[in-house]
This record gives structure tokens, sequence and C-alpha cells, in this order.
């Protein structure tokens, strides 16, 4: 598991700094991650979504798929332990991608920068290309 510890901009309130870390995204994860693809705000600033997001039938065997796939990688961004969202790589179109959601209450945080700082450390693979929707204008920045 890569870890790190990442002086934010929003330092929670405690003053702490939380711990980011990295992980494998296991069978326990999806529920928090089905959850976190039921807000339709989060829904609309990713570039691509499930046809149906409140469809826990389709998200299950979907999600195991990807996981058994050995040309993806998906990874679990967890602060404090606590899963808040996730970060995955694929091959569409020949060409390498990136995916990641965030929690939305989690957003503001710099946590999807600091995983995908982590990510490109443990995938060497390049170039590793991400897209989002055209008014996801801070996803856009990172």
């Amino acid at each position: 598991m890569l870890r790190i510890f990442w002086r934010l901009s929003q330092v929670q309130t405690s003053g702490r700094v939380p711990e980011i870390t990295l992980g494998a995204v296991g069978q326990d994860d999806l529920p928090l991650l089905f959850k976190f693809q039921l807000d339709p705000e989060s829904n609309h600033m990713a570039a691509f979504t499930a046809r149906d997001p409140k469809d826990r039938s389709v998200f299950d065997p979907q999600r195991m798929k990807i996981l058994a796939n050995e040309q993806t990688l998906s990874r679990a961004v967890r602060v404090d332990g606590e899963v808040t969202g996730s970060i995955g790589s694929f091959i569409q179109f020949g060409r390498q991608k990136v995916s990641y959601r965030i929690d939305r209450p989690n957003w503001g945080n710099g946590y999807a920068v600091v995983g995908l700082r982590l990510f490109r450390q443990e995938f060497q693979s390049r170039p590793l290309v991400t897209r989002s929707a055209t008014d996801n204008l801070r996803s856009s920045e990172d």
C-alpha cells in the first residue's frame, strides 16, 4: 500500500493532516463505491457513467469484471483508513486511460490530486490519459 502525508490547503478543522493512502479495491469496498455513484452531481461531472447508476445488479458484476481484468488497475483512495474514492486505469481505443471518483462531501480537499500522484507512482505506463466533462473545471486543472 502506498501512503503519503500531505499538507492540504484546506486541512480539516481539527488542524491535523489526514493520511491519504492508495490500496487495492476489495469486494468489501463495493457498497461504498456504489453509493458514491448514486450522487447525481458526481455523475454529471464524470466523463462517462453507467446507463442506470442505481442498478446494483449491473454494478457488482461490472466491478468484479474490472477487478479480474489483468489490463486494468483499480485502487481505493483512503483518507485516514476510510474509502473516500477510487482511481483506475484501463485501455480504451488503444490508449491507457485513467478514471477517478471522489465522494462529493470530500471534494475540494485535494484527495483526488494526492490519489492521482500516488497512482502515477505505482502505475508506470505512460502516457496516461484522462478526460472530464467540459464543465468540470476542477478536474480539468488536475
